[in-house]
């Protein structure tokens, strides 16, 4: 009988401790970790300023152009083909 309370009472903590993060429904595993919102001064230059990111993981779009698969450690630039303006920055 007091192997069951425990691992009844141990099981109710779990669970306690799980449940807010599943209520709230926030996972790590979507937030966008590229940090693209420090960049955002970005948008209006044109795109040779992308140089600035370094060594960070970035890429280069025209605007229109699909984007192919989405990687969230990295920066994608999208830029107007006609002005050579850099039109957004965000992860991806």
């Amino acid at each position: 009988m007091r192997k069951f309370l425990v691992a009844g009472a141990a099981g109710l903590v779990i669970l306690s401790v799980a449940t807010p993060a599943l209520a709230s429904g926030k996972s790590g595993a979507n937030k966008p970790t590229c940090d693209a919102r420090y960049y955002n001064d970005l948008v209006g230059q044109d795109r040779s300023e992308a140089r600035h990111l370094g060594s960070l993981e970035y890429r280069l779009l025209p605007s229109g152009t699909a984007p192919g698969q989405a990687n969230q450690h990295r920066i994608t630039v999208t830029y107007d083909a006609g002005s050579n303006r850099i039109t957004s920055v965000a992860c991806g």
